[in-house]
């Protein structure tokens, strides 16, 4: 059978000398693996669209549960200004890896994909705010996948935020208050969870709107980088040591 459906390269890697193993998150049929032949070819009209976070219209053939054939390629977006950066290349390699990771092979998710393709035009369109713009997708893309934290209350107790004080659990996914933890305990900030919440709730363009010190998103990231580590069974994506050096 033939399908045609939008897609984002998640990553590519050689399977002869001249063909390519391509992973793409098509919008209607989730993550595919398919084979791209003759892609390493110089004068190949697939070499282009099987870079890694290329946008295109990807056409390809499956039949059975063989490995899918990809026929034809028409790109959207190559998101060129992602490569002018070491920051901002790997900050999309991390997204990648993140999605490669959870994603479930040949399950629909639409709204992953809309977030991944907004994700990646806010990073080229906004250079400057990469780390703010990732971190939104951090958390926005757990929500989608399942995974969304309990901010808006104790996990335990339903306690709300007025007068009181949390900590961010990774383990029981949200936060908790102080009634239903140990005493000596170092508590989050109210700002850093309502800029969790931000994170999760609001649309990258009213976050730019907003001026986020470097230290309180630094505290958040961390505790995102953390919850991600601890629903991948403590798995350290490739890109994460080369984005502590480069932002």
């Amino acid at each position: 059978m033939l399908y045609k459906t939008k897609g984002i390269v998640l990553k590519s890697f050689p399977f002869s000398e001249a063909d390519t193993i391509v992973t793409i998150f098509t919008k209607e049929n989730g993550k595919i693996e398919m084979l791209a032949k003759g892609a390493k070819k110089l004068k190949s009209r697939l070499s282009s669209s099987v870079q890694p976070f290329t946008l295109g219209e990807y056409t390809y053939y499956q039949k059975n549960n063989n490995l899918p054939l990809l026929r034809q390629a028409d790109v959207l977006d190559h998101y060129k200004n992602l490569m002018k950066s070491l920051s901002l290349t790997f900050s999309t390699y991390y997204i990648c890896e993140l999605l490669d990771f959870f994603l479930p092979s040949a399950q629909e998710q639409s709204k992953v994909f809309d977030l991944t393709a907004k994700t990646l035009d806010y990073l080229n369109r906004y250079p400057d705010n990469h780390s703010v713009i990732l971190s939104a997708f951090k958390i926005k893309a757990m929500a989608l996948l399942g995974y969304s934290p309990q901010l808006a209350s104790c996990v335990h107790c339903g306690r709300g935020h007025s007068d009181n004080k949390f900590i961010f659990s990774i383990k029981d996914g949200g936060i908790i208050c102080r009634n239903c933890i140990p005493q000596k305990t170092a508590f989050l900030a109210k700002k850093e969870i309502y800029l969790l919440l931000l994170l999760l709730k609001s649309t990258f363009e009213d976050i730019l709107k907003i001026d986020i010190s470097i230290n309180d998103l630094t505290v958040v990231d961390s505790i995102l980088v953390r919850y991600i580590k601890y629903h991948c069974d403590g798995r350290t994506f490739k890109s994460e040591d080369f984005l502590k050096n480069y932002t």
